[in-house]
C-alpha cells in the first residue's frame, strides 16, 4: 500500500525506531476529519492543465550561465593540476570537489578526482569516483576501468582487479599498464604463462616500461633460468627502474 511504502523510505533513513517513524506512523493512524467547508472546497478544486509558473530562461541567458561555468570549471581545472604536480594532493582534492559542487556530472572531474585519492592512499573513495564516472558516461571508458583494476589489485581484490582491467584491455588494447597489471594478477594467482605473456605484450605496446621487464626477470629466476632473468633485469634497469639488492643477490647466488 502506500502506507507501507512511504514507511519503507521513511525507514531507509536510519531510523528503524525513534520519534520520526513514531511520528509519521501517528500520522497515519490519525483519521482526517474535514469540516462541511473544507469538503465542498475540495470537490470544487480542478486541477489545470497547464502549468502557471512559466519563467523559462532566455536562450542566451542559458548560453551565457554556460560559458560562465565551463569557464569557473576551466579555472578550478588547472589550479587543482599545479596543486597535484607539486604533490599537494590534498589541495588538488579540494579544488576538485568544489568542481564537482558546481557540476556533479562533470565526467573529466570524476576521473581526476580519483586518481587524487589514489594518491592519498583514500583507495575506497578513488573506487566510488571512478564507479561515479561509469555510472553516468557509460560503460565504454577505459581509463575508468583501468584504474577500478589498479584499485582493486592493491586492496588484494584480484578477481575484481582481472575483471575491470579485462574490460579496460578490451576497449583499449594499447594499453600497456593494463597488461602489466594483469601480468601481476596472474603471477600472485601462480599463473606465471599468463603472467608472461602479458608482460610481453607490454613491452611490445610500450618498450619503454621498466616494470614489465622487471617482473619477467623474476618469473625467469623462479624457473631457475638465471642468465635470462639476468639479462631482463639488466634491461628493467637501463629503464629506470630501481636496483633491487635483494635480487642481485638471488641471482649471484649458486
Amino acid at each position: 500500500s502506500a502506507k507501507n511504502a512511504v514507511m519503507a523510505e521513511i525507514r531507509k533513513i536510519g531510523q528503524q525506531q525513534g520519534p520520526l517513524v513514531d511520528n509519521i506512523q501517528g500520522l497515519f493512524d490519525q483519521e482526517l476529519q474535514l469540516t462541511a467547508e473544507e469538503s465542498r472546497l475540495i470537490a470544487e478544486f480542478k486541477v489545470d492543465d497547464e502549468f502557471i509558473f512559466d519563467d523559462r530562461p532566455k536562450e542566451q541567458e542559458v548560453a551565457d550561465a554556460s560559458r560562465s561555468l565551463q569557464q569557473s570549471i576551466s579555472i578550478k581545472d588547472q589550479l587543482a593540476r599545479r596543486a597535484f604536480a607539486n604533490g599537494r594532493f590534498l589541495a588538488a582534492r579540494e579544488v576538485f570537489e568544489s568542481i564537482l559542487d558546481q557540476h556533479p556530472g562533470h565526467v573529466e572531474t570524476m576521473l581526476n578526482l580519483g586518481v587524487v585519492h589514489v594518491k592519498n592512499e583514500d583507495l575506497p573513495l578513488a573506487l566510488s569516483s571512478f564507479n561515479d564516472a561509469l555510472v553516468i558516461r557509460g560503460d565504454n571508458l577505459p581509463f575508468a576501468h583501468f584504474m577500478l583494476g589498479v584499485c582493486h589489485y592493491r586492496l588484494s581484490n584480484l578477481d575484481n582487479s582481472k575483471q575491470s582491467l579485462e574490460r579496460a584491455v578490451d576497449l583499449d588494447n594499447k594499453n600497456a599498464k593494463a597488461h602489466v597489471f594483469l601480468g601481476n594478477v596472474a603471477g600472485r594467482e601462480e599463473r606465471d604463462d599468463d603472467a608472461e605473456a602479458h608482460f610481453r605484450t607490454a613491452i611490445e605496446i610500450d618498450p619503454t616500461l621498466s616494470d614489465p621487464y622487471y617482473n619477467l626477470a623474476v618469473i625467469y629466476l623462479r624457473k631457475g633460468l638465471k642468465n635470462e632473468a639476468l639479462e631482463l633485469y639488466q634491461e628493467a634497469l637501463k629503464r629506470g627502474a630501481d636496483p633491487n639488492l635483494e635480487f642481485e643477490a638471488s641471482l649471484a647466488s649458486s
